[in-house]
């Protein structure tokens, strides 16, 4: 999301973007449950024992027990995760609205709605000023001709 808004894309996914990020789920939760699995048997050397359900580790080479590959398990996650953005990118529809979109229409409405504010104010007052210059005008008006000697 935050990649998205900052490039002005749409932030909600579509329907087949939803189900992409269903099945990028899935990915992840089946390689935590079935996890890489080495053996390191003594030394620098590591054997790659393949794949196990997370509760039962493998046990190779003389009773050795299988422990799980972490950089191999966050290189799946990071493949997955890659595949998975390159995926919702390809499948992202260009015609919906992007944030920045959204946010423009927003602005113009509360504008408009401003300027129409502004627009009725500006008549109220001037209203009045025309109202209040009437009742000068007329009070003066009667002023003068009390005043005037005939």
């Amino acid at each position: 999301m935050v990649v998205a808004h900052f490039f002005g894309e749409q932030t909600s996914m579509n329907t087949v973007q939803r189900k992409i990020a269903k099945g990028m789920l899935a990915g992840v939760v089946v390689t935590m449950l079935f996890p890489p699995f080495c053996v390191h048997p003594g030394g620098s050397k590591v054997y790659e024992v393949g794949f196990a359900f997370l509760f039962s580790s493998p046990k190779y080479f003389d009773g050795f027990v299988g422990a799980i590959n972490i950089p191999l398990l966050l290189t799946e996650w990071l493949a997955i995760g890659i595949i998975w953005g390159i995926l919702v990118m390809l499948m992202r529809d260009d015609n919906a609205p992007t944030l920045i979109d959204r946010t423009l229409r927003v602005l113009e409405r509360n504008a408009s709605a401003k300027i129409e504010a502004a627009k009725l104010v500006a008549d109220a007052i001037a209203e009045a000023a025309e109202t209040q210059a009437n009742a000068t005008i007329e009070s003066a008006e009667r002023a003068h001709t009390m005043h005037v000697p005939q």
